[in-house]
């Protein structure tokens, strides 16, 4: 089969995989190639350098860009000083983090004059310090885990634990030095050659991220490492960028950087706690990203620091996470052993062992618990204006701890409600006849008379002869374009009808897969006549080119609980079909996931899940007419959409399926942006709707929760979504339920005629899938 697609976190092409060494030495090359004032030196470096990192880089480049140095590292940072300030873009090698010292002076000056000077005395450099972290031999010169480089004023200092970062962060470092800064990446000699988080699945391989097709890495992101999706698929969080994966079930998390990363993935693998791992690689700072990673998103963090005691960069961030408002109750430091070098067996560094026990730990305390010398700052309570107390920042912000409405006051307006738009899926044979039980036929029927004109302009069956029909009959119903233009249109017809009915006011929109158009048509993005075409032609695409499929399973138990048996049978599935073949997450609907795969990687996928059963349906369940929606395999119908006309100011928020929030407004949405989003981004990359639903709650605080028909079908992975929130005290599927039963309902659907009323239907199917 042909090379996987890239992944989420914008590596580029796909390529052979290759270890950070490699990785390494492909960026110097590269970097040395793209720019002649590029320089390499250190001590024998001509040679390879101590870990065979510059390995044939001279014989490429020659021995006057590429050049050895004596054991003297004051004159080589000297000359480094020298050739930036000679319009030179050195690369200085210091074999082991110990030697540093020799050299100190002409390390600190360097950065000091480029910070004192605001600029104007440019030092632009790129410093690799190896030998930090766990080493592979030697004493403590090789193995240093108390570099002194943290809180230098001018020096940014990063740390990163594979490849394929390192060799997007020498990127973003030469073109900092090319402004004159000073970087300096501390490069972990355990990581060099590593291949594999578990015995031989080569997971910590990556292609290399060829500069023409990959996306920069920000100084200022994180990398998110998500529960139940596999090391490949990690998201970038960039500063500013509502990009972020929804939280793991748990709202657990570890922080760390450089060797922490995969020590963290191996722990959570073997004690099965479900837990987010976040890769933080700018240690000299807070990143930007960083806090909007963390803020209201979890319940517990485990920072894993590789320093040792007292000399680490996280204990030093503490303090600003905790006045960003972004350091969750409970949280506690792993560092290492407190000791000059790690001694024999018994004192040593982090291992994936300790992680393990922390998380064992943390998830079994309940929140806000104190843990044993959990090393934990307390956040001063602050009183409201009646002097009753003020919540800690962090906690108001968090939809999860938001205090439900006042109730019993006499209500001025309608509730503000936050109105969901289904995808293609929620047209079934129950929905037969939608139209003839609407009602207030004025309100809809113009929408469904320029349907019907469009789709027969198109070759296609009128939505409305198509609703008509006597029975429902699966090769007319379910072929994509029928199927697509029935949902968009039923949907945005029963907006009309209940809007005018002003029982609730939207305060903004989501969507699912295809609702996501209806959302932009609903918040104003673009007509109903552009959103359908786009709906057409879409739908029209996949008649023509079917490619790959996709398939349901579950991640939490029958009582909405998140099991890690589950999701860890997702990660080793996904493991085997990119073996065989492609395959990614497509949508994460909070309690379910829909993976997507090529045919290969489909088989793969039916045979390494193991059957789980709910209720009367079976999964692994294949959705049958679908293609490898949100995957990089549709991005032959991305190119579908370049002709797609500008984009409208929406004159409502929204928030698409990255979890960004686009705000109503010309001045402050950026239209065009927005677009792009739509053609492209959204059809390629995974549509995470529990994490989109999640933040459109925090961000909008809506009163009520409004699904438009067709059908109720997706109410069983909203409930599953508040749940893991606990909105309005719903922190369970009996709690739910109970919700639903009440005069105020958390969610108002339109089930179909006959069906069981929204609670009922919620028990009943609590994996409802909505593609």
């Amino acid at each position: 089969s042909a090379a996987p697609p890239p992944s989420p976190s914008g590596a580029g092409a796909a390529g052979p995989r290759m270890e950070m060494r490699s990785a390494m030495t492909a960026a110097l090359g590269e970097a040395m190639a793209s720019d002649g004032r590029v320089l390499y030196l250190g001590e024998d470096v001509e040679h390879g350098g101590y870990y065979r990192v510059s390995e044939g880089l001279a014989k490429r480049f020659g021995r006057r860009r590429v050049f050895d140095w004596p054991p003297d590292e004051a004159s080589l940072l000297g000359t480094a000083i020298g050739a930036s300030q000679a319009g030179l873009l050195p690369i200085v090698e210091l074999p082991y983090a110990a030697y540093l010292s020799c050299g100190y002076n002409q390390f600190v000056e360097a950065a000091f004059l480029h910070w004192l000077s605001a600029g104007r005395q440019p030092n632009g450099m790129v410093l690799r310090l190896q030998g930090f972290d766990e080493g592979v031999f030697g004493g403590h010169f090789h193995t240093a885990n108390a570099p002194p480089v943290f809180g230098i004023p001018g020096l940014d200092v990063f740390c990163y634990s594979n490849g394929r970062d390192w060799a997007r962060g020498l990127r973003a470092s030469l073109a900092a030095a090319a402004r004159g800064g000073v970087t300096m990446l501390l490069d972990s000699t355990a990581l060099l050659t590593r291949r594999h988080l578990s015995a031989g699945d080569g997971l910590w391989q990556q292609p290399y991220p060829e500069a023409r097709s990959s996306e920069p890495l920000s100084p200022e992101s994180v990398v998110v490492y998500g529960a139940g999706v596999p090391p490949s698929d990690s998201v970038v969080a960039c500063a500013g960028a509502a990009s972020l994966p929804p939280p793991c079930a748990s709202r657990l998390a570890v922080l760390t950087y450089g060797n922490g990363v995969p020590k963290a993935l191996e722990a959570r693998a073997a004690c099965g706690v479900e837990a987010d791992v976040i890769d933080s690689p700018l240690l000299s700072r807070l990143p930007e990203a960083l806090p909007a990673a963390l803020r209201g998103r979890y319940d517990a963090l485990l920072l894993v620091d590789v320093c040792r005691e007292g000399a680490g960069p996280l204990s030093h961030q503490l303090p600003r996470l905790q006045r960003e408002g972004a350091l969750p109750d409970t949280w506690r430091l792993l560092d290492a052993a407190p000791t000059y070098n790690p001694l024999g067996r018994l004192t040593t560094f982090v291992s994936a062992a300790e992680i393990a026990d922390a998380l064992r730990a943390l998830s079994a305390a309940p929140p806000a618990a104190t843990l044993e010398q959990p090393r934990r700052l307390e956040q001063p309570r602050r009183a409201e204006p009646d002097g009753s107390p003020l919540d800690p920042p962090a906690a108001r912000a968090s939809p999860s701890v938001r205090p439900p409405p006042r109730v019993g006051a006499a209500r001025t307006a309608p509730p503000r409600a936050l109105v969901i738009c289904p995808g293609r899926g929620s047209y079934n044979s129950a929905e037969l006849g939608s139209l003839a039980r609407m009602g207030s036929r004025p309100l809809w029927q113009p929408l469904v008379d320029e349907a019907d004109a469009r789709c027969a302009a198109a070759g296609l069956e009128r939505v409305s002869s198509l609703d008509a029909r006597a029975r429902f009959e699966r090769g007319v119903h379910l072929d994509a374009a029928h199927a697509s233009a029935l949902t968009f249109t039923l949907s945005a017809a029963d907006f009309a009808v209940r809007s005018a009915a002003a029982d609730w006011a939207p305060v903004g929109f989501v969507g699912n897969s295809l609702g996501w158009y209806t959302a932009a048509h609903l918040a104003g993005a673009l007509s109903f006549g552009e959103a359908l075409e786009i709906v057409l032609r879409t739908g029209g695409w996949q008649r023509r080119h079917t490619v790959g499929g996709q398939l349901v399973y579950p991640t939490q138990d029958e009582g909405w609980t998140p099991s890690g048996e589950l999701r860890a049978a997702v990660d080793g599935a996904l493991r085997e079909a990119n073996s065989a073949g492609y395959a990614a997450l497509s949508i994460d609907l909070g309690g379910a996931v829909v993976l997507a795969a090529d045919e290969p990687g489909l088989t793969s996928l039916k045979a390494a899940l193991p059957p789980v059963a709910r209720g009367r349906t079976r999964f692994p369940l294949s959705l049958p007419g679908h293609s490898a929606f949100h995957t990089p395999l549709m991005a032959p119908m991305a190119a579908e959409l370049e002709q797609t006309p500008p984009f409208a100011p929406p004159t409502s928020p929204l928030v698409d399926g990255s979890g960004r929030l686009w705000p109503a407004g010309g001045e402050a949405c950026d239209v065009a942006a927005l677009r792009e989003y739509t053609i492209h981004e959204q059809v390629v990359a995974p549509y995470r709707f529990a994490h989109s639903l999640e933040t459109a709650i925090g961000a909008l605080d809506p009163e009520v929760l409004v699904l438009l028909g067709p059908g109720a079908g997706l109410g069983g992975a909203i409930g599953q979504v508040l749940s893991r929130m606990r909105w309005r005290g719903i922190d369970s599927k009996a709690a739910f339920a109970q919700a639903q039963r009440s005069d105020r309902p958390a969610l108002i659907t339109l089930p179909p005629a006959g069906a069981a009323p929204a609670a009922e239907a919620a028990e009943e199917r609590p994996l409802a899938i909505n593609e």
